[in-house]
């Protein structure tokens, strides 16, 4: 079989990306492949592959299940501070408006929103012990970081794989395992960090625009608070400063947790990067359709090789998240010490 045939031969098998490529689960792939490719099905059935594609599978779950609780946990707590903020603001502009009233509703209305700020106060500090105390970002980190290395590990391998039905000198196996990588690893990641940044950046835009806003609500009310002597309203007006305070805190943390804005740079970078790689696998097939598996390991340790150096940047991205937690401890404690 000549290079042109067997390459488009183990492309139609493998198949062009699909949207569900995106969750990948590669346990399920040699019952996917056992009547199209007998060659294939036994090295995706190799008892290293199966192991290494099962220890992947379970850390992915775990890492996903450790986001999800770090997200959760950490967005309430951000959004209860910024609530409070706002309540407490409530009770000190109804307060100065109601001194010259006795009226009793008034009294009900600040004690109603009296319980409301302690209580989200109360589940705001529950919510920062619990991030501090449980590790819970260095959690999603590290099962994160596992599930990765395991992905890496499982291509990694699949190239010593051979299969017995494989004759000597035979690259049609590698040519397949090529195909394989282009669809379950190099454009799953391809299209990975090119909608990551993107989604990024709509974040860091949206954030911007927050604290835009924010730094424009706080010079109104730092400026209305000059015509105090004016009135009482223009003091309830002021005390409205505290909500723009904690509105731009709010935007700042979320960018300083989530690093939308450099975490949309890097990895555009790193798409960009990886579009060069797929440009080149057309050389890549025919090297491989001539050499075998050793231009296919280069290839393989190329891609790698730049997914590893965004990993690397996951530790770096961890310490600058987490001093979140004590600006938004500092936070919820300046707003609460504004209520008395």
């Amino acid at each position: 079989m000549d290079c042109k045939k067997a390459i488009n031969n183990a492309r139609e098998i493998i198949g062009e990306s699909r949207d569900n490529d995106y969750v990948i689960s590669p346990q399920s792939h040699q019952t996917i492949y056992k009547d199209k490719s007998t060659e294939l099905s036994e090295i995706l059935g190799s008892s290293k592959l199966e192991s290494i594609a099962r220890r992947y599978e379970e850390n992915d779950e775990i890492a996903m299940k450790a986001q999800q609780e770090f997200t959760k946990v950490f967005n309430r707590a951000n959004r209860l501070v910024l609530m409070t903020a706002i309540v407490i603001s409530a009770i000190l502009a109804i307060g100065i408006l109601a001194q010259e009233t006795e009226q009793s509703h008034v009294n009900y209305i600040l004690g109603g929103l009296g319980a409301v700020s302690i209580l989200s106060g109360a589940v705001a500090t529950k919510d920062l012990h619990t991030m501090k105390n449980g590790h819970l970002l260095e959690n999603w980190m590290e099962k994160r970081a596992n599930a990765e290395t395991a992905r890496l590990e499982y291509f990694e391998n699949l190239v010593n794989e051979t299969p017995q039905s494989q004759e000597s000198g035979n690259t049609y196996g590698d040519l397949l395992k090529l195909e394989y990588f282009r669809r379950y690893q190099l454009s799953v990641q391809l299209v990975y960090y090119r909608e990551r940044s993107k989604d990024h950046k709509e974040q860091s835009s949206r954030l911007l625009s927050f604290s835009s806003w924010a730094a424009a609500g706080t010079a109104i009310a730092a400026g209305t608070a000059t015509f105090s002597f004016q009135g009482e309203i223009f003091t309830a007006v002021a005390a409205f400063g505290v909500i723009f305070s904690a509105l731009s805190t709010y935007a700042s943390l979320r960018e300083g947790t989530y690093q939308y804005r450099r975490n949309s740079e890097r990895y555009y970078r790193t798409a960009d990067t990886l579009e060069k790689l797929y440009a080149q696998l057309d050389d890549v097939r025919q090297a491989v359709c001539k050499a075998g598996s050793k231009p296919l390991l280069e290839y393989i340790e190329v891609v790698h090789e730049q997914l590893s150096l965004e990993h690397r940047q996951w530790q770096k991205q961890l310490d600058a998240s987490k001093g979140s937690y004590g600006r938004l401890q500092h936070t919820l404690d300046d707003v609460l010490s504004k209520a008395g």
